[in-house]
């Protein structure tokens, strides 16, 4: 599926996705991307990464699932871009306005509507 965003996922993000969730994936980057750390096989409660992800679990699941050594951690802003673009294409296809795309997603009309020329719409 081309228009799929996933398919923008840095491939350690889309590794991490497929072994745990999309939403842990997404955590990570959010909370550490663009830096490099340290995964231990066992994260405990002050562990940087627990820390940065905010829940011992998804610290564990992290580590589970890429093992432990040193990981640069991608910050998944293509992902994000391709994922915004996705949801102003159906928006737009569903017949909702710029105006109101624009106040659920946060940004300006003339984003949107760059956006949506961009892609044809």
């Amino acid at each position: 599926m081309a228009d799929d965003p996933a398919l923008s996922l840095p491939p350690v993000l889309a590794q991490l996705a497929e072994a745990t969730s999309l939403g842990t994936a997404l955590a990570l980057a959010r909370a550490c991307g663009g830096r490099e750390m340290w995964i231990p096989e066992e994260p405990g409660p002050d562990h940087a990464l627990t820390k940065a992800l905010g829940s011992l679990d998804l610290a564990r699941e992290v580590a589970a699932a890429l093992g432990p050594g040193p990981l640069s951690v991608p910050s998944g802003r293509s992902f994000a871009a391709a994922e915004f673009r996705s949801r102003v294409k159906s928006a737009l296809t569903q017949g909702e306005t710029i105006t109101a795309i624009a106040a659920r997603e946060g940004c300006g009309i003339r984003w949107v509507r760059r956006v949506a020329r961009q892609m044809g719409a």
